[in-house]
């Protein structure tokens, strides 16, 4: 079983998006940095989002799941992460994508 790199959720199968390989993402304003190996993984909603570029209700669903299960990260630095992360796939993804089932 794997995890959304999107939302967090455990998924089988899914959807697999391509980066450039080994591109770091910094979270401004914060020391926190992400290593991105170049695979992301998405979860059919998100893969939706994605397809539709619906960045910002991607991100609000991402919020929204993730707030639901790590109570003790404030709300402001959920949100630093997951528009940094996001912003990086955007900038660094390739066309396509693949199957993950």
């Amino acid at each position: 079983m794997s995890r959304c790199d999107f939302c967090s959720i455990s998924i089988n199968g899914g959807w697999a998006y391509h980066t450039k390989p080994l591109s770091v993402i910094m979270v401004p304003d914060t020391p926190i940095g992400m290593l991105d190996d170049g695979e992301w993984l998405a979860c059919d909603p998100c893969a939706a989002l994605i397809e539709q570029e619906k960045w910002h209700e991607l991100e609000d669903r991402a919020i929204g799941i993730f707030m639901k299960t790590n109570l003790d990260m404030p709300a402001h630095k959920v949100q630093l992460v997951i528009h940094a992360s996001h912003a990086g796939f955007r900038k660094n993804k390739s066309k396509e994508r693949t199957s993950n089932g």
